[in-house]
């Protein structure tokens, strides 16, 4: 640092401006801002494990997402954190300690990390849970509403609704105890039955209907392809369970051959194969001399692909093209690097 010991006064002009030149110089410099941006690399799990997983989790670095897939021994609402990487390994996950005491993930939850820039990150929880309940003279499957808490299920009509028969029962995931245990007991349901179901110390109440229907067989769908389709249809348990399909417009119904057919209880479903492409059918479930509605299915169209059959082609030079000389190029071929060697085939 310049100090001066005579007054300003008696500075010479030379002196006098030398000092304000110097003076400026360094308020300038010491104005001048850091302003190069600091680079942008996005931090990438490249690992993320948590407790009770069903299988490895997938993570969609495009996205910035994380989906993992829970057992049925996993609470949801409590997920603990097991391991975890990242990429650049110098990347900072402040909230990786409260994931590894547990994160409620019935819901997706966002995440922050950084490297330079922040990050969000959206992590979501896929559990699947084996949930059934089946009774005698059952009519299809039951209807079962997680959301809902409820079940939905029907009987035929011939039965004593005050004195169904069940025979099996899971609302819950393994860890769920159920108060009271409807299995293998006979039950009045002729009002809807509330039973608790209770895991992890979370007690929900499930609301189960039966109800009574005269319909011996039903027609429930079809899940159309070009040249192939899938029926569903369902009856009692343990009863005949069959199709009958056609064209639309014709007369004689054909009928599906039983190892087409796969069923589970009261729930069947036919695979239904050399059917013709863009062509209206109609369809029926069928149980012994009982038939379900009658609904209709549209087969897909089959687009031809040009030069399908590989019989035009033209040579450009020394490379031979699979399309016609005028047509437009649908197939690419490696012919034109072949030709650095010799001739194309």
């Amino acid at each position: 640092m310049f100090t001066f010991n005579l007054p300003w006064s008696r500075l010479s002009i030379v002196t006098r401006r030398l000092a304000i030149i110097l003076a400026g110089s360094i308020l300038a410099v010491s104005c001048i801002e850091n302003d190069i941006p600091y680079p942008r690399i996005q931090p990438n799990f490249t690992t993320f494990e948590v407790f009770n997983q069903s299988r490895q989790a997938a993570i969609d670095t495009v996205n910035r997402q994380i989906t993992v897939y829970l057992d049925e021994t996993a609470d949801i609402y409590n997920v603990r954190l097991e391991n975890y990487a990242l990429n650049p390994s110098n990347s900072e996950w402040p909230e990786a300690g409260q994931w590894r005491e547990g994160m409620d993930l019935s819901q997706p939850q966002l995440t922050t990390v950084s490297l330079y820039q922040d990050y969000s990150w959206q992590i979501t929880a896929v559990q699947t849970i084996e949930r059934y309940f089946t009774f005698d003279n059952q009519i299809g499957a039951s209807s079962i509403e997680p959301e809902a808490h409820r079940v939905v299920a029907y009987i035929n009509s011939r039965t004593d609704i005050a004195a169904v028969h069940v025979n099996t029962i899971k609302l819950g995931s393994t860890e769920a105890v159920m108060t009271p245990n409807l299995t293998d007991k006979t039950v009045n349901f002729t009002d809807p039955v509330t039973v608790q179901v209770s895991e992890f110390g979370r007690t929900v109440d499930w609301t189960i209907h039966i109800i009574p229907t005269d319909a011996e067989v039903n027609t429930d769908g079809a899940d159309a392809w070009s040249m192939v389709a899938w029926l569903h249809g369902s009856t009692e348990a343990g009863k005949e369970q069959g199709f009958e399909y056609r064209v639309a417009g014709s007369e004689a119904w054909l009928t599906v051959p039983s190892e087409w057919i796969t069923a589970v209880g009261g729930n069947y479903t036919a695979r239904v194969i050399h059917l013709q492409p863009a062509t209206t059918y109609e369809y029926r479930a069928v149980s012994g001399s009982n038939y379900g509605e009658t609904l209709q299915f549209t087969t897909g169209a089959t687009p031809l692909i040009p030069n399908g059959n590989f019989e035009n082609w033209w040579l450009d030079g020394r490379i031979w093209c699979p399309w016609a000389q005028d047509g437009n190029p649908w197939w690419g071929t490696g012919n034109k690097g072949a030709t650095t060697l010799g001739d194309s085939n």
